[in-house]
This record gives structure tokens, sequence and C-alpha cells, in this order.
């Protein structure tokens, strides 16, 4: 570019010398079109220059473009292979629990592709399934502190004292089993949630139809409700009384699980089968009975609970103790039972010796009277004020009736909290 440019200058400046050193003037009056045809060389001389200049200035890019190869990632495991990985676990192993969740998320993120693997496994004849470390060593239900050697009474009456199981979706799964119920139902679409009702409709576990009772009302609330309520009756009735000596340890608190949906449903169809099984010929009382006829019929439960506390044929005094707490938690709504409440405490004032106040002995009447009194509406309230006057009338004692009379303080407070009880609640 640069010998060019430096030609075509020079060719300019030879022509400007020309016209700058001609002496004759007489040919200035040259053929104008001499002079013209002079003019537009000299133009076009300029033009190529200029641009020939600009041509020397300029930097050129060629884009040059390279192909890098991107490696495309290998397709991961199959939901086939998936599952046998988390079938192949170790239930103790120490990393089980993590390789599990990792595993059932794999699944979940398949999707619709996942389910036909999963409808196989849990739709299966053969009951296949696998505990993971928490659920085998999980305590059994019963009193705290109870020796586990000492032989229990058929339904372990201490059920009643314990609040009805219900599954906590947020927790690590228990089993393989319901693990995948969980992945089915993070799924979430139309055809993960058939599946689910297909399970239902053919699983014979307890604490599955718990599980699935859970995802499927988050899932469509109360769109399989019947089908739900209608499996847990039909099994409850099937299930034998004992669990102890089950397969897997999840299943011991099947029951459970199956009174709890009964009773946060409200559902009655189920009392009649309670009712013949809550006391055996040999004085035992099923204690997920009790507590569901309680919670299911309120108040209307006195009547059926007070022949059950009248049956000479419980002798066991904590199933005499848990039917008279199931029957004093509705004083205050009906006479009978304001009545036992009136028995049970004269029953721990006649125990009462010495010049001290023994609480201990009246800590089933006392617990009933308070059950539940915040939040427990006026009438309610005075209802059970009135009771526990008339039954600390006979109290001769000054030092029992001034600790009795410091009781009374706290319904004053609750009646007309604006009032100073003072040391009374003390």
């Amino acid at each position: 570019m640069k010998p060019i440019a430096a030609i075509l200058v020079a060719i300019l400046f030879g022509i400007l010398v020309v016209f700058a050193l001609k002496p004759d003037p007489a040919l200035r009056t040259a053929d104008d079109g001499e002079t013209e045809n002079l003019r537009e060389q000299l133009a076009a001389a300029q033009r190529e220059a200029k641009t020939a200049k600009a041509q020397v200035g300029r930097v050129e890019v060629v884009e040059t473009r390279v192909e890098v190869p991107v490696e495309t990632p290998a397709e991961g495991p199959s939901p086939q292979a998936i599952l046998d990985q988390l079938i192949a676990l170790d239930p103790k192993g120490e990393r089980t629990e993590k390789r599990a969740v990792f595993y059932f998320e794999s699944l979940v993120d398949h999707g619709d592709n996942a389910l036909s693997v999963i409808r196989k496994f849990m739709v299966a004849d053969q009951l296949e399934d696998k505990e993971f470390v928490q659920a085998a060593t999980t305590k059994k239900p019963g009193k705290f502190g109870q020796d586990p050697n000492k032989p229990r009474p058929a339904g372990n009456v201490w059920a009643y004292f314990q609040k009805l199981p219900e599954p906590n979706l947020e927790a690590f799964p228990p089993s393989l089993r319901i693990g995948l119920l969980e992945v089915t139902a993070n799924i979430g679409t139309g055809p993960a949630e058939s599946l689910l009702v297909d399970i239902l409709k053919s699983t014979a576990r307890g604490v599955e139809v718990a599980y699935l009772e859970a995802t499927l009302q988050k899932l469509s609330p109360n769109e399989h409700l019947e089908l739900i309520l209608q499996t847990t009756r039909e099994l409850l009735a099937q299930l034998p009384t004992d669990l102890e000596n089950t397969n897997f340890n999840v299943d011991r608190q099947s029951r459970g699980y199956l009174f709890g949906i009964l009773a946060r449903h409200k559902d009655q169809r189920f009392v009649n089968n309670a009712k013949a099984i809550l006391v055996r010929p040999d004085g035992s009382l099923d204690g997920l009975a009790l507590s569901y006829l309680r919670q299911v019929l309120g108040p209307d439960a006195v009547a059926i609970l007070k022949n059950v506390a009248d049956d000479d044929r419980i002798t066991d005094d904590v199933a005499r103790y848990a039917v008279r707490d199931a029957i004093l938690h509705y004083i205050g709504q009906d006479t009978a039972a304001d009545q036992l409440f009136l028995n049970v405490m004269q029953e721990g004032l006649s125990r009462q010796d010495g010049e001290e106040f023994k609480w201990g002995q009246m800590k089933l009447p006392m617990n009933a009277l308070f059950r539940g009194l915040n939040e427990a509406p006026r009438d309610v309230i005075q209802a059970r004020r009135q009771l526990f006057t008339r039954a600390r009338q006979s109290v001769e004692n000054p030092v029992h009736a001034q600790a009795l009379e410091r009781v009374d303080g706290r319904f004053e407070h609750l009646l007309n909290p604006d009032t100073n009880p003072g040391n009374r609640d003390k």
C-alpha cells in the first residue's frame, strides 16, 4: 500500500508543478476543453490519493471461527438402575441416608418416566421392602421406663395416653416403599396421582395407608377421601390387635395410624367395631379404640365409657384410670362426667392423711379440672368451678381447706382476669 500512495502523491505533485512553472501566457488561454480535462485529472488524482492514504492506516480484521468440541454428558442411570441401587443399599450404612435421598431425588427428576418402574415394584404381589436404620431402632409404644421384657396386655392400654400417630412427610422415609410413595407424590402429575390411588387399593399395610392419605390429601384435598376412609376401616377391621411380631418395625403402629385417620376426619362409621374390641374377655383394654371413641364422639362417648368403667372384667389399675380420664374430659358438659368427678375427688380426699396436703392423690381429678380450661367457654369454666366447690365442702382440715382455696383462686382469675388473685394461685 505505501508504494502506491507514494506514486500517486508524486503524480499529483508533478501536475501542480507543471501548472505553476508554465511561463508562456499564451498557454494560459489554451483550449478550455484541455483545461477542463486537466482539472478532472487533478480531482481524480486527489481522490485516489485520499483513498490510498485511508488504506495505509486501516487494519483489516479477519474473523476466524474455531469450533471447540463440546462433550455431551452421558445419559444418567435409568429409573430401573436407580431402584436397583436403592434395593442394594445397606440399611445400617453410615452414608445410606444421604445416598438414598440422592437416589429418591434422581427418580423424581425422571418424572413420569419413573412411574412404570415404581408401579411394578409397589403393586407387585410379593411384598418387598427395606427398612432404614431409624425405623429399625424405633422404640415400641408403651409407658416410659416400662420393662420391655414384661408382658403387656393385648391392645396396649398405654397407647391411650399417647397422641395418635400421623406420618411426617418432612422426615427421612422409614422404609424404601414409603420413600417411593413420597417420590411419586413429589412427581405430582396426573399419572403419579393415579398410581398413588392404585397403591391405596392394593396395599394391606396401615403405615402405607397413612402416608397415602397424607400425600393424596396434599395433591387433591378430599377428592379421594371416601376411598381412603373405606380402605382404613376395612384394613383396621382385619388387623390383629398385637402387631409386635410384624416383619417390619414400621408396621407396629399401623393400627394407631389407621385410628388416627378416622379420628382426624371424625369418621364415626367404625364406632361399633371400636366398642366391640374396647374390652376383651380377659379384661384388657384397647387404648387406641378408647382414644378413637373419645375423639370422634366427644361428650356422646360418656354413656359408652361409663359402662366400660363399671365393667367388672377390668381389674388393671392403668386401664381403669384411662377410662375414667376419657370420661373426665367432659366435666361441665355431661352429668355422668360431673358425677364421676365428684367421686374421684372424694376418693382423693379420703386418702389424705397428716397435715400436709398430698396433691399426688388428686392427680386424676385435678388434671381433668384444668384440662383445656384456658380455651374453654365461660359457662364450662363456671360449671367446673361449681363442681369443685361442691367437692371441697366436706374438707374440715384447715390446712387442706386453704390448699383447695388457692385452687379456687385460679377460677376467679379466669372468670375475672382484671382481679388480683394475690397468692391464692401459688
